[in-house]
């Protein structure tokens, strides 16, 4: 017995290993893969630079096979990965090189980084894009922005980010190097304050730029050389969820990363939740039900210094093994406990800032199992169409769909149309609608949901003989309640 089960256990390391072991052999094989991809896109260019540490490009920027786009931008710091905002937000080719000098303020010197930068890859990241969270569903976008990074000692990185997703293309290197005075002399007095040394002391002192306390922290302190190369340091992990009775967590995820990158967990990559390759996570967002529905929105915010030693100790030993972040939500819904926990160890992490409030919004996206039935008057006029949309689902119905209607996980009701078309050809339409308040309808959702968490329920929607004569009951669990809405009508032209 004892054997079989070690044996089990081993089965499912080297499963862990190889999803891990997959996912970077899939981004070397598709990165290497550009010949029939587009290369030309709409975006943006953004710099950052780590708080405390600004920096300022002085000439330079991306190169293109057919342009080029200015990394001289103003002076920067706040955060680092940050996106930032550029100047020239427009379609054009994806650059193949760096080139560019900036002053380091906190260094007082100058660097220059001149590299080619990880185009195919770039590509590979524009063309396949992401998938986003919208109301009418799990939808395709892309990259709107390469954002590049000047951390101390000349490090350069450079990132795609779009739609809450930041992925790292590559990290360079510049070195230091000055401008020939008779270039200075050349510049007029605003580009020539670069240079000049009380303008780089009065920089430091800006607490615009650099927080009061913040200067505080770093005064006397060396500056930690090698710090941001740390954050780049990847562990294969997985978020797990830990919820209150009956409650449900949130098919939508997002992290922020130290190095930078970030992420939203939705649709199979959620539901799958396989083992993959990370850098240690800054913050964790998460939203969540109760068991009657009532939403929740959260998030975690690590202590730099805890993280960073949880994940030295779980992977010391087993540098190759996996680990999880299990975020267990108290019953109450006011608080979330972390640990991580892999490789036969277990460390919760105490010193992380929490945040768990109700959320209108998700409870409005709470998904009930129930449906619509529509019930017509006798030798009335039946609708040709209904369409039914709801917080997270939408569709047009024809008169054979919404007879009977099956039941089926979905938000609240938010509008129903009834369209009735007046030539053979329906470019001609009217009709009429039931608007619902979401913060009612969620609460009469609730009412029956709580009875019995799950079972079905029936919007029952009875259409009189008189215009505008509506009544919407809930029905289930052995309850009945009115629901509240508001009417509208149309009269228009399908184009």
């Amino acid at each position: 017995m004892t054997r079989a089960r070690h044996l089990l256990a081993l089965l499912f390391l080297i499963a862990q290993l190889i999803s891990c072991q997959q996912n970077k052999r899939v981004e070397t094989l598709t990165a290497n893969n550009t010949a029939h991809m587009k290369t030309v896109f709409k975006w943006q260019e953004g710099i950052n630079a780590p708080l405390g540490y600004p920096v300022e490009v002085y000439r330079g920027g991306l190169e293109a096979a057919d342009g080029y786009t200015s990394l001289s931008i103003g002076v920067t710091s706040g955060a680092w990965g940050a996106e930032g905002s550029g100047m020239s937000n427009s379609v054009k080719s994806i650059p193949k090189r760096i080139h560019c000098i900036w002053v380091a303020y906190a260094e007082d010197c100058m660097y220059e980084v001149d590299s080619d930068i990880d185009y195919d890859k770039m590509l590979h990241f524009f063309n396949e894009g992401f998938p986003v969270l919208r109301r009418s569903g799990i939808e395709k976008d892309t990259y709107s922005m390469i954002v590049t990074g000047f951390a101390p000692g000349g490090v350069v990185v450079i990132w795609l980010y779009g739609g809450g997703k930041q992925v790292e293309v590559g990290r360079y290197q510049g070195k230091k190097t000055t401008v020939p005075v008779s270039e200075i002399d050349r510049l007029d007095n605003h580009e020539r304050l670069l240079f000049d040394p009380v303008n780089r002391k009065l920089m430091m002192e800006n607490d615009r730029l650099i927080p009061v306390e913040v200067q505080a922290a770093n005064k006397n302190r060396p500056i930690p050389f090698g710090l941001w190369d740390s954050y780049r340091k990847k562990y294969c992990w997985r978020p797990t969820f830990i919820m209150p009775e009956g409650g449900k967590v949130r098919d939508a995820t997002g992290f922020h990363m130290y190095n930078g990158e970030s992420e939203t967990m939705i649709g199979d990559v959620f539901t799958e939740n396989n083992y993959k390759e990370r850098a240690i996570p800054d913050a964790i967002s998460i939203g969540w039900w109760d068991k009657y529905g009532q939403g929740y929105g959260g998030g975690v915010k690590f202590d730099e210094q805890e993280i960073f030693a949880a994940f030295a100790e779980v992977f010391k030993d087993s540098p190759q093994g996996t680990a999880e972040i299990e975020i267990r939500v108290n019953q109450a819904n006011t608080l979330l406990m972390v640990t991580l926990k892999g490789n036969g160890k277990s460390i919760p992490l105490s010193k992380i800032k929490i945040k768990a409030i109700e959320s209108r919004s998700l409870t409005e996206e709470y998904k009930y199992n129930w449906r619509p039935v529509f019930i017509f008057p006798e030798g009335g006029e039946i609708p040709d169409e209904i369409n039914f949309k709801t917080e997270t689902w939408g569709k047009l119905l024809t008169n054979i769909e919404f007879i009977k209607m099956p039941f089926q996980q979905n938000a609240t009701a938010h509008r129903i149309s009834f369209y009735f078309y007046l030539n053979s050809s329906k470019t001609l339409r009217k009709g009429t609608g039931l608007k619902f308040e979401q913060k009612e309808i969620a609460q009469t959702f609730q009412s029956i949901e709580q009875l019995s968490p799950g079972s079905p329920i029936e919007m029952e929607i009875k259409i009189g003989k008189g215009y505008h004569t509506f009544t919407v009951t809930l029905k289930g669990n052995g309850k009945e309640l009115p629901v509240k809405f508001k009417t509208f009508d149309f009269d228009d032209t399908k184009q």
